[in-house]
């Protein structure tokens, strides 16, 4: 064998090996972040029916139909067809990624199989959380969206995530549940669960500003329920 004959199979075993130890590396927490704040960063403005159903011992909604706005960098406005617009919160239930904040920690934990999806699966943990307190986040490794979380704190929650494509282009949520386990203890009112529905996308078609001038605020009526206006 000639001399360049064994450098190239020298050459071609070190490249193999350096391919199988990249593959057995564990992926960075903080390169999934950044991925995943990028999402949507093709959508500039946007406009969405939102059909939300909510079912509990002390609250039950039946397909409360509302309009959704958004502008970049961060406008939100949702109103209701009818009566008072009102939108489940807590962290899980918006971008949990946004909800970490400066200063809070994420950790790559495995890759495994979710709702038939191929994800990373990452550990959040707010600042300042109390200690135990944290979310488990699965993101898909093709589309790099979150698909599912669970959250631990002062009621687990569980959500999941479906997505499609729009306009053929932008991979977009359609639906999400979620679960409400309050902890135990005396005034414990039991699961809660939601169902969000988001339909006739309208993808930058403009949106004006006026859409999100400020509206008289009003107060919550449910813990874990909000009006939502403006943010």
């Amino acid at each position: 064998m000639s001399k360049l004959a064994c450098f190239a199979a020298g050459l071609a075993a070190i490249l193999a090996l350096a391919a199988v130890g990249a593959a057995n590396e564990k992926p960075s927490a903080d390169a999934i972040l950044a991925a995943l704040r990028k999402g949507f960063a093709g959508v500039n403005d946007c406009r969405a029916t939102v059909t939300l159903t909510v079912k509990g011992p002390q609250v039950s909604i039946n397909e409360m139909k509302m309009t959704l706005y958004y502008k970049k960098p961060n406008k939100v406005h949702i109103e209701a067809e009818r009566g008072i617009a009102m939108f489940p919160r807590g962290a899980l239930f918006g971008n949990p990624v946004q909800e970490l904040g400066n200063g809070g920690r994420a950790d790559y934990v495995r890759s495994e199989r979710k709702l038939g999806v191929d994800c990373y699966v990452l550990r959040l943990t707010a600042p300042g959380a109390r200690p135990g307190a944290h979310a488990t986040v699965w993101v898909d490794k093709k589309h790099t969206v979150v698909v599912a979380a669970e959250s631990t704190g002062t009621a687990d929650m569980k959500t999941s995530w479906r997505y499609q494509t729009i306009d053929d282009k932008y991979y977009l949520p359609v639906q999400m549940n979620a679960e409400l386990h309050p902890q135990a203890g005396p005034d414990t009112a039991g699961v809660i669960k939601s169902t969000i529905r988001f339909s006739n996308y309208r993808i930058n078609k403009g949106v004006s500003d006026r859409v999100f001038e400020s509206k008289p605020p009003t107060q919550d009526s449910d813990p874990h329920l909000r009006r939502r206006y403006r943010k």
